[in-house]
């Protein structure tokens, strides 16, 4: 009889940094989180409002002081969680996205957030350690497995983390389009595993959200770009297509994304 394979024998940590060294073309450094802050300070942001709602109605805040949000960007969750709590730390490796937090925080009469610029892969050891950790769709890196252990050597209470429910959020039209074979990103599914080799009860939920953002649809060599840069370098004959669809379909909002996404919330007790 041929040996069965069991959960606990599969390394679902090296399992996710395979899919993730397949499907991430290129890790965005700070200096592209640093452009999209620039973007964001003049256009605006994203509708996240139903987002933030429901992330903070799934969390327990009673008797809890501190909060790390880990990846914070401009401050969704860290300013939604401070009202409630007496310290926010915000860590996010873009200064930009922390210059827009701290002026969101001003603005909002808000003082009990800290800013701190670090990464996933910087050393931690001046992190505080405190009552909850969280992340909120920040996870998108190459070793989950590192991340998790640093969020929950940092969280003394409870971790929160929101990931993505599918492989990726593209327009099925421009793959279908340009017949490419697309590796989508790793999903909740392998930090689930992970936890539950490590033995930690996670609880999942899940947060549908709409990211809306009033837009203008981008010119042609601004669409073409765009394609360039979420799918690779594009053959001649793929640019022929990219530029006959963008004309065939100027008419209608041309988005490579959708604005309604699913979400899993992933919440588990660390004492």
């Amino acid at each position: 009889m041929d040996k069965v394979m069991m959960i606990d024998e599969i390394d679902f940590g090296a399992l996710y940094r395979q899919h993730a060294k397949a499907s991430l073309r290129r890790p965005k450094t700070a200096e592209d989180w640093d452009a999209r802050a620039e973007k964001l300070a003049l256009e605006g942001e994203c509708s996240n409002e139903d987002y933030r709602e429901q992330f903070l109605n799934k969390m327990t805040l009673k008797d809890i002081k501190s909060v790390l949000d880990v990846g914070c960007g401009s401050g969704t969750i860290a300013l939604a969680v401070a009202p409630y709590v007496e310290r926010v730390y915000a860590l996010d490796h873009s200064p930009k996205m922390l210059a827009l937090l701290e002026e969101k925080a001003k603005s909002a009469g808000i003082d009990n957030i800290e800013t701190i610029l670090l990464s996933w892969e910087d050393d931690w050891g001046d992190v505080p350690i405190c009552d909850i950790a969280l992340s909120s769709r920040s996870s998108m890196v190459s070793d989950l497995e590192a991340a998790l252990e640093k969020l929950n050597s940092k969280a003394k209470r409870a971790v929160y983390m929101t990931m993505t429910m599918r492989q990726g959020y593209l327009n099925r039209e421009l793959l279908d389009l340009l017949e490419r074979e697309y590796i989508g990103f790793p999903t909740y599914i392998y930090a689930l595993n992970i936890l539950y080799q490590q033995g930690y009860s996670v609880s999942v939920d899940f947060i549908t959200a709409d990211h809306h953002r009033p837009r203008q649809a981008p010119s042609l060599m601004e669409f073409i770009e765009a394609v360039n840069h979420t799918l690779g370098p594009l053959s001649p004959l793929e640019r022929i297509r990219v530029e006959d669809y963008y004309l065939a379909n100027e008419h209608r909002l041309l988005q490579l994304y959708y604005d309604i996404r699913p979400w899993a919330f992933l919440h588990w007790e660390r004492s």
